[in-house]
């Protein structure tokens, strides 16, 4: 056992020295060497005392100065001719280059200032031109400063020199897959949006805000949002403010969606309302952070307890409701384990975000931004597809309620509130409509000789019979008791009657009958300028003949 230990610390080691020994071989094919310096009393200011250390190291830096000035020096020297190279910082997302390749006049670089040197996870410079600066005999100095407070230790892995062709290569492979994680948000906003426009739920909408909310947060982390703003803007506070507000929609949108979708509003409902009570508790710790940053450095101290305040409050409602969702899963709720599905991957790397930023765990486990975004694409791409199969559900339920609200419960055909639009809309079309006024001769007689049970049969059969006979454009319908109504559109009076006498045949020979039924049928063609109850009226007068003629006939409304 020890000598396998021995072995995989030496394959550790040996692959540490072999990556660091190709960036420094990277750099040298760039045309220069790259030396590196920290210390606690050294930062990105202070180029006389860089200039004066004697100790310079290809590979390491000091972490203790590192993480006490958060700025890495650099001394770069050209060693041959060579194609333009840039120096780029991976993964510092929001660090700055002090550039002294001019020492009176030093020049300072960041995502904010030149957003074309750089990319998300990649913070480049470009270095002047090897043969030229070796002409002047002297080594190019560059330092590093990470701006945020509880930033990943810089460290001499994260450097490297590339050809600048190589590096624009980066920059496009970066920008495309973080491009194409936003993109795949935005869409699924777009996505629940529309299901909120056609099903009018506020899940969808909660969702939808959410996401846009979100995408704005990682374009913000990622330091791409100040790109879409003014240049005068993005070192004033609108970024900070831009996150602040994107974090808000976060929190307040997402936790609805979460106790919606997963039900846990129901099941839990004391959780739930304690979660939003938490919810808007962090927002006034945001809200005051915000006004903090705004007044300036004075309010540095209050700003810091608010930001404090927010995270232990997001973190907190974080945890309840995840283990809310756990519970609803393991109980077989579906939507729950999608939404655990979706929601694990950024749920870590935020968690992991707060803790690191609540001093809880060590800087070197602060999550990369970029797959923070990238996470965040996975999670919309797999909620989308949850309520993709919640709006499925929605419009079934709709389509099932309003059928019923439709429908006759015992015939399956049309009710007598559903025809009256139907009625409407026939009275407004140009071309020729009829209605069929039909009734079960007898009726009473054979609910009084065999019973009701047998007289629902006979007003079944009948439906069907009448839907066999009838186009898919017309529309059959109950009114009550015996009494059916038929509304045939595009037919002429004797093309109805035509209709009504292949009903009435039907019926009458159907072999399937449960006791022998004939019907009467009255037929009204529309008259222009005729009203809907006066069109009904002669209909239901048509059949009163049919009724007093001996019954089992088709007689014309006249």
């Amino acid at each position: 056992m020890e000598t396998m230990n021995r072995q995989h610390a030496v394959l550790v080691v040996l692959l540490l020295l072999a990556f660091l020994g190709a960036g420094r071989a990277q750099a040298q094919a760039a045309g220069w060497t790259i030396e590196f310096h920290a210390a606690a009393d050294l930062d990105c200011t202070s180029l006389d005392a860089a200039q004066q250390r004697a100790v310079w190291d290809a590979r390491e830096a000091d972490a203790s100065g590192l993480a006490a000035s958060r700025s890495l020096w650099m001394r770069l020297m050209p060693h041959a001719p060579g194609a333009p190279a840039v120096v780029v910082a991976r993964k510092q997302i929001r660090s700055e280059w002090y550039d002294y390749r001019d020492p009176t006049r030093p020049r300072r670089s960041n995502v904010r200032i030149d957003p074309d040197g750089s990319a998300p996870g990649l913070q480049g410079l470009l270095l002047p031109e090897a043969g030229e600066w070796w002409a002047i005999g002297r080594p190019l100095y560059l330092c590093l400063h990470e701006r945020l407070l509880t930033a990943k230790a810089l460290h001499p892995s994260a450097i490297t020199v590339l050809p600048a062709e190589q590096f624009r290569a980066a920059q496009h492979r970066s920008l495309a897959s973080l491009a194409i994680a936003i993109g795949t948000m935005l869409a699924m906003a777009a996505l629940a949006l529309a299901f909120r426009v056609g099903l009018r739920e506020r899940m969808f909408l909660d969702y939808s805000i959410y996401v846009v909310g979100f995408a704005a947060y990682a374009l913000q982390i990622t330091d791409v949002l100040a790109w879409l703003l003014p240049m005068d803007w993005r070192e004033g506070p609108a970024p900070r403010l831009l996150a602040n507000l994107a974090m808000l929609l976060m929190l307040h949108f997402g936790l609805r969606f979460t106790l919606s979708y997963t039900d846990v509003a129901t099941a839990w409902p004391r959780l739930a309302r304690r979660s939003l009570q938490l919810a808007w508790i962090a927002s006034a710790a945001m809200l005051v952070s915000a006004l903090a940053f705004l007044l300036g450095d004075g309010w540095s101290a209050i700003r810091r307890l608010a930001d404090v305040g927010f995270n232990a409050l997001v973190g907190l409602i974080i945890v309840m409701c995840t283990f809310a969702v756990i519970s609803q899963a393991l109980q077989g709720r579906r939507e729950a384990r999608i939404y655990l599905l979706g929601w694990l991957a950024p749920m870590v790397l935020l968690l992991a975000s707060i803790l690191r930023f609540l001093g809880i765990t060590p800087d070197s486990l602060r999550p990369s931004p970029v797959f923070l975004a990238y996470a965040a694409a996975l999670e919309s791409l797999v909620l989308g597809w949850g309520i993709a199969e919640r709006a499925h559900q929605y419009r079934r339920s709709r389509d099932e309620a309003l059928h019923v609200a439709e429908h006759d419960a015992l015939t399956g055909v049309l009710n007598r509130d559903a025809l009256s639009p139907r009625l409407s809309s026939a009275m407004a079309h140009p071309g020729p409509s009829t209605l069929l006024y039909l009734d079960v001769d007898h009726f009473k007689s054979i609910n009084d000789q065999h019973g009701h049970g047998v007289g629902d049969q006979v007003l079944r059969r009948l439906a069907e019979r009448c839907r066999g006979e009838l186009r898919g454009v017309d529309t059959l319908a109950r009114l009550g008791g015996e009494e059916f109504v038929a509304l045939l559109s595009g037919l002429r009076a004797d093309e109805a009657q035509v209709v009504a006498e292949r009903i009435r045949l039907a019926i009458e020979g159907d072999p399937a009958a449960v006791v022998p039924v004939t019907i009467s049928i009255g037929v009204a063609v529309r008259e222009a300028g005729e009203s809907i109850d006066a069109w009904m009226q002669r209909a239901d007068q048509a059949l009163y003949a049919a009724k007093h003629a001996g019954r089992n006939r088709v007689v014309l409304a006249s």
